[in-house]
């Protein structure tokens, strides 16, 4: 069971870097840089970067917005018991 248990595990982490790739290759715009023009393939490529560097901002952030939000809904909270 230990064997087959770990075996399945190798075939689904071999499952999921396929997936992966694949989306990684359909994000790419190296198959059809030579239909747009210069600009158009720097702002796709920008976007990506942006996208790339967004998720980590916004991974990193959502401890802290949950703290804020939570702060915010307690302060309500009084606001509506005191009146």
């Amino acid at each position: 069971m230990k064997l087959m248990d770990s075996e399945n595990g190798w075939l689904h982490k071999q499952f999921h870097v396929k997936e992966t790739r694949k989306a990684e290759k359909k994000s790419t715009t190296q198959a059809h840089t030579h239909l747009m023009t210069g600009t158009e393939n720097l702002d796709v490529h920008a976007e990506k970067y942006f996208m790339k560097h967004w998720k980590a901002v916004v991974k990193e952030l959502g401890p802290k917005l949950e703290q804020i939000c939570k702060e915010i809904n307690d302060h309500s909270k009084v606001i509506a018991k005191a009146d």
